[in-house]
């Protein structure tokens, strides 16, 4: 609950590539309320074991208050993505939550928390919604697991997959 509520008296997120560790302390120096370290498509191929070393020794730092700490993995479909869960099990490093891209289903969500079970008890996870077929499992997503504490919409990528344009008008559905 209190991550909730942390979550939603947020105004800024900076979402800042994982293979990038300079820009992690101004998203906090700016006067951001959280920082999304993105493991997914801000870092290319190549970087992907340099960005989560980099994340993982950032989130082994102590917390600072009043400021969320925020990991998009990637997705828990593929290879890299269970790369990332098993790193943040084994590391002891807790981000505030876990972002899962394009997350399809409750399933999913259900066995990333299995994965974080046991190791970082307190870590949120927020599915990202971007794919059609998600929007409408969404309810499901949002009930998946207590460690559930919020949705993001990604709306270009659901824009994308539904071959329309990225305006608001194609994304009220959703």
């Amino acid at each position: 609950t209190l991550l909730r509520n942390q979550l939603r008296a947020s105004r800024s997120f900076f979402l800042t590539p994982g293979s990038r560790p300079e820009r992690f302390a101004a998203a906090h120096a700016a006067g951001g309320d959280a920082i999304i370290v993105d493991l997914e498509s801000t870092v290319a191929p190549a970087d992907k074991e340099r960005a989560r070393d980099a994340a993982l020794s950032f989130l082994r730092e102590p917390p600072i208050a009043d400021f969320v700490r925020i990991v998009r993995i990637n997705s828990p479909r593929l290879v890299e993505g269970l790369r990332d869960l098993l790193a943040f099990h084994e590391s002891g490093a807790a981000p505030e939550a876990i972002i899962i891209p394009k997350c399809e289903s409750a399933d999913e969500i259900r066995l990333v928390a299995s994965i974080l079970d046991g190791s970082q008890s307190a870590v949120g996870i927020v599915p990202m919604v971007e794919l059609a077929r998600a929007v409408f499992v969404a309810h499901h997503m949002a009930d998946a697991h207590e460690r559930v504490c919020g949705l993001f919409l990604g709306g270009g990528d659901l824009a994308a997959d539904l071959g329309a344009e990225g305006s608001w008008e194609n994304l009220l559905f959703a």
